[in-house]
């Protein structure tokens, strides 16, 4: 989706939105992170999509403060 410039199309976010509960799932919470912010920073404003990756973004960065301690 990046060579072709597609980045803004459902399917490349719900792509990210997926990998991000992978990689949580995997414990790779920073690389979670990654994916999500991705999929928040591309979603509408108001949408489900957006609100949902903010409070995955908000428990991953809680479990990594968890796992530091």
């Amino acid at each position: 989706a990046k060579s072709t410039k597609a980045t803004d199309s459902g399917y490349y976010l719900g792509a990210n939105f997926s990998l991000g509960k992978i990689a949580k799932a995997e414990g790779d919470l920073p690389k979670a992170i990654e994916y999500f912010k991705i999929a928040e920073s591309g979603a509408e404003k108001k949408s489900d999509t957006k609100k949902e990756a903010q409070k995955l973004i908000d428990e991953t960065k809680k479990l990594m403060k968890k796992a530091k301690k």
